[in-house]
């Protein structure tokens, strides 16, 4: 069995924190954190408790008196690393198993509306609960919080996300799939949690088809779809703009997307099969357009990473970057921190260059926007993704 000392370096690992940045939240020294894992220093109850909480973990794992040698939520962790080796034909097995004649019959006896209107209530009271506005956008990964429920980056190659209630509800969401997709992703787990659902290995898709339908997936996709993009969002961030959904562009869905945190195509499939705002073929015309080529558009030079617009009209939502992303701001406006920086020969275009939380002052005597930059491909416990890097000879 390992030692507290292994425990607590493994569990710091996982949560995706540095020595440097635990010391910082304990104000103790680097040094003390390094003697504590080299098992070099007593641990008092008091501090593993500090550690406990930071980490996500319990004090009885931490202390040795609970089994596994994985660390953080080892059931679920072990499920999901063995659930990643799997074929398709596998999982598909496993987390949606065949349609049978009677769960066809089932599944038409189900009134598709009826579960539809009772996510979207579902999700319009989170919010409320929550202070968010019906037209603000929000970060799934703030409503999760919000609902203290944990949810940790992880490196899941062949799953979106999963959800387990047990021993504590906890959210696990692939680092490896683009940001606004990981936020979506959050927003259906969240909808398992609402709904009491259980234990969720989730490979989250856009349509659910006959073949792959069944309620519980149903309802926790329209509870995301109603959480992040609630008409009433829509139809205000097209409208402050000055624009029709009915002569909408490529650009101006990309714009409204990053607003509401959603990816590009996630926002066509919402437009188009829930709203029924887009026409099939419009739809399929747009998801043919290459991000890559739509943000050169945008920004009038080749982006490696991701391109947000933040606009005269952005509502509340705090604009969330990585490190590497690029942010155009209207003229005039401006970052306040180190966390990002302007782009030489390119007024108005600033790219994030360092992780941590700073502000966007859009104009005099408007509020400011609050401004997040987290690590590239971060895995860890979300919430720490933005933290500052500190110095710590690791």
């Amino acid at each position: 069995m390992s030692t507290v000392a292994e425990r607590l370096r493994l569990a710091r690992q996982q949560a995706g924190l540095s020595q440097g940045q635990v010391a910082k939240m304990l104000d103790m020294h680097r040094p003390t954190i390094s003697e504590i894992e080299a098992g070099r220093r007593r641990v008092p109850a008091e501090e593993l408790a500090q550690f406990s909480r930071i980490y996500e973990v319990s004090v009885a794992w931490l202390a040795g008196s609970e089994g596994g040698d994985e660390g953080v939520d080892d059931r679920v962790r072990l499920a999901a690393r063995e659930l990643s080796k799997l074929k398709r034909d596998d999982l598909d097995k496993r987390t949606s198993p065949p349609l049978e004649s009677a769960q066809v019959e089932a599944r038409e006896a189900v009134r598709t509306d009826d579960l539809a209107r009772m996510a979207a209530r579902a999700a319009a009271r989170v919010r409320a609960d929550l202070g968010v506005g019906p037209a603000e956008g929000v970060c799934p990964f703030d409503i999760a919080e919000g609902l203290e429920v944990p949810v940790r980056l992880v490196p899941l190659p062949s799953l979106e996300g999963m959800y387990s209630p047990e021993p504590r509800p906890t959210i696990l969401v692939s680092a490896e799939r683009p940001p606004g997709r990981r936020r979506y992703t959050c927003g259906h787990e969240i909808g398992h949690h609402v709904f009491g659902h259980g234990t969720r290995l989730d490979e989250l898709r856009e349509d659910l088809t006959v073949d792959t339908w069944n309620p519980d997936e149903f309802v926790a996709q329209r509870f995301a779809a109603a959480l992040m993009m609630p008409k009433l969002a829509i139809n205000s961030a097209f409208a402050k703009r000055g624009w029709s959904v009915a002569d909408v562009t490529p650009e101006m869905i990309f714009v409204v997307a990053q607003e509401l945190g959603v990816g590009f195509t996630t926002l066509i499939a919402h437009l188009e099969r829930t709203l029924r705002l887009l026409s099939p073929s419009v739809a399929e015309e747009y998801r043919r357009v290459r991000l890559p080529k739509l943000r050169e558009r945008l920004a009038g030079f080749e982006v490696e990473h991701d391109l947000v617009v933040v606009d005269q009209h952005w509502g509340r939502r705090t604009v969330d970057l990585e490190v590497g992303d690029v942010v155009v701001l209207p003229m005039g406006a401006e970052v306040i921190g180190a966390c990002a920086s302007v782009i030489a020969g390119h007024e108005g275009y600033w790219v994030a260059c360092s992780p941590g939380i700073g502000a966007v002052s859009i104009a005099a005597g408007r509020p400011e926007l609050s401004l997040r930059v987290s690590r590239r491909a971060f895995t860890g416990l979300a919430r720490y993704r933005h933290l500052e890097d500190v110095a710590d000879g690791e």
